[in-house]
């Protein structure tokens, strides 16, 4: 917002018809990457560099403070097991499908469990459809082990080992009822919903982004009767649940679309970028 303003601050030249800074997409991988400013003049190109310029050096004065830090895993659980007020969500957006990610890292369950919550506890999601298939066999009421998590990839740390007992099977299909594509028909593919110890998972055969109540209302979970929820979802998650949460917890756990970009295999970004400077890539001016 600051940067808009001062770029509508140069505008006030009437030889400058538009400026717009530009953020970048931070996982994008391409030598374009990065932030940027774009302005045009009325037959002026050095008043456009210059333009350009001053508003990519007031970008980058305030670098700094558009580099966030976020408890990981396990602080963003002991946190959320340890509020007074309740329920908590803790929100793991590294691995919400709607920013890329596939519903299958398995570290907040891991910091979950390890935890040995005594509070109840939902988890929005696994993405998992052999699993829901063997639940189905198995039946409501039926004991369950296996692995959760780590099924398409170890590379964001291996598979959580559990046991467990089938506590729902459902055909994943709801209609939105709060904010967000209020009234839309969502389909997560037949699902199950496996409790270990107070800890409820919800496992689905498609990968979709809980971020309506219907998610939870089809698996009998009613926010209000939980501690912590746990959900891997980001921005549009508050827009249906701000109003029931006490609080939101944001951590940063491996995964897709984690925060920590310099952890990365960056191939074609430059190497000049913060973060990727330093340890990364060859000294230089970040851009």
């Amino acid at each position: 917002a600051e940067l808009e303003a001062y770029a509508r601050g140069l505008e006030f030249d009437s030889r400058i018809l538009d400026v717009s800074p530009f953020g970048g997409f931070s996982y994008g991988d391409s030598p374009a990457a990065g932030a940027a400013a774009m302005v045009f003049v009325d037959g002026d190109r050095a008043l456009a560099r210059r333009a350009a310029e001053a508003l990519l050096d007031e970008l980058r004065a305030r670098r700094d403070r558009f580099f966030i830090d976020l408890p990981t895993a396990e602080q963003g659980i002991a946190r959320g097991l340890a509020a007074r007020q309740r329920p908590v969500a803790v929100i793991d957006a590294g691995d919400n499908p709607g920013s890329g990610g596939i519903g299958d890292t398995p570290e907040m369950l891991r910091a979950l469990l390890a935890a040995e919550p005594s509070v109840p506890v939902a988890f929005a999601f696994f993405h998992d459809p052999a699993l829901v298939e063997r639940a189905s066999g198995i039946g409501v009421g039926g004991a369950i082990e296996g692995t959760l998590g780590g099924r398409l990839t170890d590379a964001f740390g291996p598979p959580v080992p559990f046991r467990g007992q089938v506590l729902r099977l459902t055909d994943g299909r709801f209609r939105n009822r709060g904010p967000m594509m209020n009234g839309l028909t969502v389909s997560l593919g037949p699902t199950a919903l496996i409790g270990i110890g107070p800890v409820q998972v919800i496992v689905t055969s498609h990968c979709r982004s809980p971020n309506d109540p219907g998610f939870l209302d089809i698996h009998g979970i009613d926010p209000r009767s939980i501690a912590v929820l746990c959900v891997k979802a980001k921005n549009h998650f508050r827009a249906a649940f701000r109003e029931v949460m006490a609080e939101m917890i944001d951590i940063d756990a491996p995964g897709p679309a984690a925060l920590d970009i310099a952890s990365f295999p960056f191939r074609l970004a430059p190497r000049t970028l913060h973060p990727l400077t330093g340890a990364h890539a060859p000294s230089g001016r970040p851009a």
